[in-house]
């Protein structure tokens, strides 16, 4: 039995998924801004917009192995929570000066291109399964 990353010849691994790339470009971002954060933050907001951050990155490459597209839907489903649990917490980083609102802006567009992106890959998924009904 293939896995849905393998479905498709261009798609080797879930390295390959673009929105799994994007994904990992804000968890570098998150660590970035949050070493600038108050060192009383370490285990506060700091530690949760990271978990947030990496939640989304897991769940893309689980989802992309998984047997089913239902599944793969699921995880990133769960991603996408993620990446709005992230949004969130920038916001509150913002509203508690613990960086430049420019980095924080940065890192909050990130945040929403992945998003876009994973909404259009869950998007096509549902698609697949329509079509094959």
């Amino acid at each position: 039995m293939t896995t849905i990353a393998q479905e498709t010849r261009e798609i080797r691994s879930f390295t390959d998924l673009r929105v799994w790339q994007e994904a990992r470009i804000l968890v570098k971002q998150v660590y970035e801004i949050c070493a600038h954060f108050p060192s009383g933050e370490r285990y506060g907001l700091s530690t949760q917009l990271q978990r947030a951050a990496v939640s989304a990155v897991a769940n893309i490459a689980e989802g992309s192995d998984r047997y089913s597209i239902r599944e793969y839907i699921h995880h990133l489903s769960i991603a996408q929570g993620s990446l709005s649990e992230v949004h969130a917490l920038l916001i509150l980083a913002s509203d508690l000066n613990f960086a430049p609102n420019e980095a924080i802006d940065e890192r909050i567009e990130q945040s929403l291109k992945t998003g876009r992106m994973l909404r259009k890959l869950q998007q096509s998924l549902r698609n697949r399964i329509e079509h094959r009904i």
